[in-house]
């Protein structure tokens, strides 16, 4: 700790990790000089620091003021806590997640997921290419809403196979001109 103390801050993180700090330190203190800031905050960020070993670790730092007696600024005063770990899986996650859409958005087959109200939640690029929609304005909305209807359709394989816990199949659906086999299937949790 008093060996890292004497670092100059700039050679303790990395480059971009120094950068984004001066950004928010900079906005911290305009807002503290047009008077705009509550003098009782906290300010969280997270940065990459260099271990004594050479290698990098993540450290959230939560840092807040240390004022007079007046209420100016004096000093500062911090925590920090190791988030390496946790930056790891979200990036494992970010990597699955970026996968999972890779695959399915390769295929030509519309897939979409949807919560047991009928939103959806998910939706690869062939079905947002097959209604001329956006991932933007299809995700979250209720699915049979893109099909002008007030319910769900009566006979909507993925609705039924939430009921029954099995997959479900309709395989006579004639619509926008076109013949479709909807499938259903339960998500197990």
């Amino acid at each position: 700790p008093e060996e890292r103390m004497q670092t100059p801050f700039a050679e303790q993180v990395t480059q971009d990790s120094y950068n984004r700090s001066l950004e928010q330190f900079a906005r911290e203190i305009a807002a503290e000089a047009k008077g705009q800031a509550d003098p009782d905050r906290s300010m969280s960020i997270e940065l990459e620091y260099y271990h004594k070993d050479g290698s990098i670790v993540w450290m959230e730092n939560i840092i807040s003021a240390i004022r007079d007696d007046d209420g100016r600024l004096i000093g500062l005063q911090g925590v920090a806590r190791d988030i390496t770990r946790r930056k790891k899986i979200e990036e494992e996650l970010k990597k699955l997640e970026r996968e999972k859409a890779v695959i399915l958005d390769t295929m030509s087959e519309i897939v979409v997921y949807i919560d047991r109200d009928a939103n959806v939640l998910w939706a690869n690029r062939a079905m947002h290419d097959a209604f001329g929609l956006t991932p933007e304005t299809f995700d979250g909305t209720r699915c049979y809403h893109f099909h002008r209807r007030n319910d769900p359709c009566p006979f909507c394989p993925s609705i039924k196979a939430m009921e029954t816990g099995e997959p479900q199949v309709h395989d006579d659906l004639r619509s926008y001109g076109k013949r479709w086999v909807l499938r259903g299937y339960p998500v197990r949790d």
